[in-house]
């Protein structure tokens, strides 16, 4: 039976796959190995979703608001004059993202 935590090896694999495709420079091996994981990305979803834990279109909509959320210089009327002021905000957005975080519970998925 598949599990997260069996995955977990192939997962990896096809990250340093993808990070020795970068130090290659060939985009074609790129586009091959990002393909690869997003076959993970995808297989791990697919597990999480038969176990009613979330759904595909979930972590799309999650990964949505996530950017919308943490990138207000792009995608709303919020003005910041350098990248010094983009980094201040954004870091000020992840400590809270982190503050929520760590009010929720932990749980363990490697079933």
């Amino acid at each position: 039976m598949l599990t997260l935590e069996s995955l977990r090896v192939y997962l990896a694999e096809e990250f340093q796959e993808v990070l020795g495709t970068l130090d290659n420079g060939d985009p074609n091996t790129l586009k091959e190995e990002l393909g690869d994981l997003l076959f993970q990305i995808l297989l791990y979803g697919q597990l999480a979703s038969e176990r009613g834990w979330f759904t595909l279109q979930e972590i799309v909509e999650g990964l949505h608001h996530k950017i919308m959320r943490r990138n207000q210089h792009v995608f709303s009327d919020l003005v910041l004059t350098d990248l010094e002021a983009v980094n201040l905000h954004w870091q000020s957005i992840k400590e809270s993202e982190r503050n929520q975080d760590s009010k929720r519970k932990n749980w363990k998925c490697m079933t």
